[in-house]
């Protein structure tokens, strides 16, 4: 019996029911059926089954993918152990065991990881799961540890798998004839492989564990191990067809094993979240308890404290709710009282008046370690006891099938035994209980506590050494040390000097109770206490939801890979982590006060520390290594506190919450975000509600109130980093200024860009290939004949030789009687739009007349231009913000992203040709060099990129979120000159024949002179502006465009800085700021119009002379992209089609209703 087996059985039975529901970032849902999931399964099997590893000569003999062992001593290995498959290798027969590949599963959360389990699994290998978010050196050691040569990654992960595995061959993974988002990556086998004895084999998986119960350690789980685990538990929890399961582990920690296959061998269906969704807790709780309605979950009680009671009470433990288990494992299990406050008091009064009614959920308490994957023990916690929020301690239960527990303290043991079997169970011969038999050698007494071991003969795992791959346990006594103390109560009706002769069944008259982690066990004040008492007893009151206990000491600290040196106290330090049910300083003093009435004096923390909640590993466990880095950080602060004579941390934390309070909308109750250290994600400027804009508003506001440092710094502050953090940095930086001279600003600014550097051009790109067809080399050749139009009015000719357009040199159309704008299509993204469109025409057949754009989906579309087609899609690595631009040459398409990488994409088919890793999140657009092939971008890393130099531009001009303007020569990258405005400049620069334009959230646009970026004039709005200006020529004047957060758009004379015209984005009150960039449209060779869109999603067509409304239409919302116009001869638009006789352009825009939108611009027909 396999864990695939169990599958295809349900597959037999159910092969039309959902098995797999996957919700993403936007909560989009997506689903397989069980065929479907088995059909690409089986595709996975064929690939990995259809190639080997050949040698490096190119000869006949290859080395298999896995292997298989055939009789050893007289042993022969059953038909299930995969001896079958074909592709097998004889061992050495004085090794006694065999080698088994394993493969690498290198992939986040997504509807096909099911399917790729089971395939992996169904070729007779096993898995080795690797998060794609862990640290290098992590993942390396853990591939070289559990001897991983092949992985099976998605495309976007390729370049990382390569940095790990080295030169490696690269198969797609087709599905219905059609290549899939994921490879296979097969490098040179490791001659470390790990010898595994027969009688374990096959292998189902190989895992790292945690950490949590001692130091990491390797274990690769036979199938036999964990079987026993899915059955069991199948049976107890009566999983049906009807069921949801929620996958709330990742795939690297082994109760997402049982998740896993509680649905898929059940008939029922296995509830997906995107990685991302958990660590939104308020959106997780939404996929689980709203939209998919799970039936079954298994979380750590951890992450159900972070979901709020709100979601808890009303949908997810509601008398109308779908949950009906719950299974709380991977920590302590909470109190009665602590699971009550959960439910809705409705249905704990229904229950209380009605004990027979089925609606009210039932919860267990389940145990185990990794070390013997995955449970070991269960127990139901009876729903009186959590009605009546007793508070009394819940057992860990009975040993699950196959499992064995020792539990000793030297003089004293107790042995405890599953009665099931997996084939009895499997055979329905015995109920779905967990009844035991044990055995006492303790004396005279009813209680004892010790030390708890876990295993069984069907439950061996092979345990290894995560450094060097040795194995730690031995397998003549497969009892693996869980690092945990228990107390054994047995009840008083049993004779206990009977219990010592013989072996006797138990149910519920032997309970076990989890007293903490060995190392929890500690000596403080003289007295002998244990940590978990104290978090027990805390949590008691009423004044918290949830508290976190450790004990801090420099061998912790080694432990976690802490530096000692921060740790500033000379012994250990206990530390209480405080989650208030309301935060308030009254709350505060009220739970210091508390602590010191409940707990005797050598129980009471040394500190306390209050937070919004406690952070998780991806385990969903508590992250105790997070948790005392603030701290520690926290103690830093205090420490210059101390030294702080005038400007408090109290006073700068009053007049930041005050600002916040106007800012956010919020009153002063609602703001409470400075107790001590908080989570960084709740907060942050922006998570807390807050924007960019916001940011540059709260400057002002604590500009009043205080001299500001550097507000280039500040804001970066504020956009990264949490609301104790800009405390901290006001605080250091103020008091610096009050004693001592403040420093030359300038010589500062000069010192900060001696740094540029200039880069090795071809040496730092990274080329990705990525099933390029043939035809691709040969066309970088040659360039493509193309125009690209891109917002400000830019309009580029890329040939052998690329030119760059003037708006009032580009294809003009006639306007005849008026205009208007109608709707020809509109394309759902599926995620906001916030990169504004590239329109792409090209000479060449081929190539249609598209409209390129990025969206927060993570995809770059390109749709045809006339009817709004998908040409090609192509997922990135994160966010996309920045609006892409086409490579001089017109062959690629170049887009910056959120997971910091510039990528080229190739403008026919997509395909990513190279990406460039920049280190920090990519926001800002590229730009084209005009003289040939360059690309320049800049990088939240800090840094101003030029890729691929071939030739000479004369210079590009820069803006900062400091405020800073340089002029950089494009060779070398030195700077010309620098030019401080001293705030925040958001917008792109727009460079003329007769200066540049730059607007900053001063409220002011500048015009400055090429040479030397003196000013030569400036104009201020009455607020801050975000919007890039725009520079045209009209009949009788050159112009300069530009959108204000004051919600008008601007006309403002290019050589006087007069202001000509403005149009208000609103007739009523109410403002509406204008982010987008103006774009200037031709007729009879100058530019006529502008077109503009404001926040609200008006979208509005001016005559350029008056500012006056020729077209509008309104978008169903908010919008900060720009719109881009084509006219009809550049797109090459059928003008014979009597429908299109009118049509004079098109204009093209994103919204954040996830939407691209393309209008037709037409004169309006002749009234005869």
């Amino acid at each position: 019996m396999r864990l695939e087996t169990l599958f295809y059985e349900a597959v037999k039975e159910t092969p039309s029911n959902v098995a797999v529901q996957f919700f993403d970032e936007g909560l989009g849902k997506s689903e397989l059926t069980y065929e479907e999931v088995a059909s690409l399964a089986d595709e996975v099997r064929k690939l990995i089954q259809s190639h080997d590893l050949r040698t490096k000569d190119g000869m006949e003999g290859s080395e298999s993918l896995w292997s298989t062992t055939i009789a050893h001593n007289d042993e022969q290995v059953e038909n299930d152990q995969c001896c079958q498959h074909t592709m097998c290798r004889r061992v050495p027969s004085d090794k006694g065991c065999i080698s088994k590949t394993v493969i690498g599963l290198y992939i986040e959360p997504s509807l096909f990881l099911p399917s790729l389990v089971i395939g992996v699994l169904q070729s007779g290998c096993s898995f080795a799961p690797i998060d794609p978010n862990a640290k290098f050196n992590s993942k390396k050691n853990f591939m070289k540890a559990a001897s991983v040569n092949c992985v099976i990654t998605s495309i976007s992960n390729e370049s990382d798998v390569k940095s790990i595995l080295g030169d490696c061959k690269i198969i797609p993974l087709y599905w219905n004839l059609q290549a899939t988002d994921f490879i296979l990556c097969i490098s040179e086998p490791n001659h470390g492989d790990t010898f595994i004895p027969t009688k374990l084999l096959p292998l189902a998986y190989t895992l790292h564990t945690s950490g949590t119960t001692g130091k990491p350690k390797i274990v690769k789980v036979p199938h036999k191990s964990i079987l026993p685990n899915i059955v069991h538990l199948k049976k107890i929890f009566q999983v049906g067809r009807n069921d949801k399961v929620a996958m709330v582990s990742p795939l690297t920690f082994d109760p997402c094993i049982v998740e896993m296959f509680l649905a898929l061998s059940s008939g029922a269906t296995l509830v997906i979240p995107q990685h991302v969704l958990k660590q939104r807790p308020s959106l997780l709780g939404e996929v689980f308890f709203k939209l998919s309605k799970v039936t079954i979950i298994q979380p750590t009680p951890c992450l159900m404290n972070r979901f709020s009671l709100n979601d808890l009470q009303n949908f997810a433990f509601s008398p109308n709710s779908s949950v009906r288990l719950v299974a709380l494992g991977g920590e302590a299990c909470p109190s009665c009282k602590t699971i009550s406050s959960w439910i809705n008091p409705k249905l704990l009064a229904e229950y209380s008046r009605n004990i027979k009614i089925k609606k009210f959920p039932r919860f267990y308490n389940i145990y185990g370690i990794t070390e013997v994957s995955s449970w070991a023990t269960l127990h139901e916690i009876l729903i009186e006891n959590i009605v009546s929020c007793l508070n009394d301690p819940i057992p860990l239960g009975l040993p699950l099938c196959s499992t064995k527990l020792e539990i000793s303290n030297g003089n004293q043991s107790c042995v405890i035994q599953s009665k099931h079997s997996l084939d009895l169970l499997l055979t329905n011969k015995h109920s779905a209980d967990i009844a035991s038999e044990a055995i006492f050698n303790i004396g005279d007494k009813h209680e004892f506590t010790g030390l708890l071991k876990i295993g069984g003969s069907e439950r061996t795992c092979v345990v290894l050494d995560n450094v060097d791959g040795s194995r730690t346990e031995t397998l003549e006594n497969p009892m693996h040390s869980s690092g945990d103390v228990v107390t054994v109560v047995i009840d008083k009706s049993r004779s206990v000097a009977d219990i010592g002769k013989q072996t006797f069944t138990i149910t519920d008259d032997v309970k076990l109770f989890y007293l903490g982690r060995k190392d929890g066990q500690i000596k403080r004040n003289g007295k002998r206490m244990n940590i978990l008492t104290v978090k027990q007893k805390l949590e008691n009151s009423k004044l918290c939801s949830v508290v976190h206990v450790l004990n801090v000491t420099p061998e912790i600290m080694l432990e976690l890979k802490i530096e000692v040196e921060q740790f500033v106290f000379q012994s250990a330090r206990l530390i209480a982590f405080v989650v208030l049910n309301k935060t308030s300083e009254e709350m505060r003093e009220n739970f210091r006060k508390m602590m010191e009435d409940v707990l005797d004096a050598h129980l009471v923390p040394d500190d306390v520390m209050f937070v919004d909640d406690l952070p998780v590993t991806t385990h969903g466990k508590v992250n105790d290594k997070d948790l005392i880095q603030r701290y520690l950080k926290y103690n830093t602060n205090a420490t210059d506190e101390r030294k702080a004579d005038v400007l408090t941390l109290d006073y700068i934390r009053n007049v930041l919450k005050k600002s916040l309070c106007k800012i956010l909308n919020r009153t002063s109750d609602e703001i409470d975000f400075f107790q001590f250290r908080v989570n960084l994600s709740t907060s942050n400027f922006i998570t807390s509600g807050g924007d960019s804009f916001g940011a540059v508003k709260l400057i002002s506001m604590l500009e009043a109130h205080m001299t500001l440092p550097d507000h280039g710094q500040l804001l970066q502050v504020i956009l990264n980093n949490s609301l104790e953090d800009v405390v901290a940095y006001l605080h250091k930086t103020l008091l610096q200024n009050q004693s001592k001279n403040p420093t030359n600003t300038t010589q500062i600014y000069d010192n900060d860009f001696k740094s540029i550097i200039p880069l090795k051009r071809k040496a730092d790109v990274n080329p990705v290939s990525l099933k390029m067809p043939k035809s691709v080399a040969r066309d970088t050749l040659m360039p493509l004949k193309v125009i690209s139009v891109a917002r400000g009015g830019r309009v580029y000719r890329h040939s052998a030789g690329m030119e760059f357009h003037s708006v009032g040199k580009s294809e003009h159309f006639t306007c005849t009687t008026g205009l208007t704008l109608e709707e020809v299509w509109k394309y759902n993204t599926r995620k906001c739009v916030d990169a504004s469109p590239l329109l792409v025409v090209s000479d060449e057949n081929g190539l249609p007349s598209c409209v390129i754009i990025g969206s927060h989906s993570y995809y770059m579309v390109c749709l045809n231009l006339m009817n709004g087609d998908v040409e090609w899609e192509t997922k990135l690595g994160g966010r996309i913000e920045s609006s892409a631009c086409l490579t001089p040459d017109g062959h690629y398409v170049v887009v910056g992203c959120y997971d910091g990488n510039v990528y080229a994409l190739h403008v026919k088919h997509g395909l990513v040709y190279w990406k460039f890793f920049t280190g920090s999140e990519v926001k800002s657009s590229p730009c084209p060099g005009i003289n040939g092939s360059v690309v320049y971008i800049g990088s939240h890393s800090g840094s101003i990129y030029c890729l691929d130099i071939k030739v000479h531009d004369p210079s590009i001009i820069v803006c900062s979120l400091a405020g800073r303007i340089l002029s950089l020569d494009a060779e070398n990258g030195r700077k010309n000159w620098c030019l401080n405005l001293e705030k925040p400049i958001f917008s792109s620069p727009s460079v003329s024949e007769s200066g540049i334009f730059v607007a900053c959230v001063d409220c002011c646009l500048y015009k400055l002179d090429h040479t030397s970026g003196y000013v030569i004039w400036s104009y201020q709005t009455m607020e801050p502006i975000f919007s890039s200006p725009t520079v045209a020529s009209t009949h009788s004047n050159n112009v300069v465009f530009v959108g204000s957060h004051d919600g008008n758009l601007y006309c403002i004379n290019a050589d006087t800085g007069l202001k000509l015209w403005d149009f208000p984005s609103s007739e009523n009150r109410s403002v509406h700021p204008v982010y987008a960039s103006p774009f200037p449209i031709c007729s009879n060779n100058m530019v006529e119009f502008i077109s503009s869109v404001a926040t609200n999603g008006l979208l509005s067509l001016l005559d350029v002379k008056s500012g006056c409304v020729v077209a509008q239409k309104s978008l169903s919302g908010d919008v900060f992209t720009s719109p881009i116009f084509i006219s009809r001869e550049i797109s090459r638009d059928a003008a014979n089609e009597p429908s299109k006789v009118n049509v004079v352009g098109h204009v093209v825009v994103g919204c954040r209703n996830n939407n691209v939108y393309s209008f037709a611009l037409a004169n309006k027909p002749r009234v005869t």
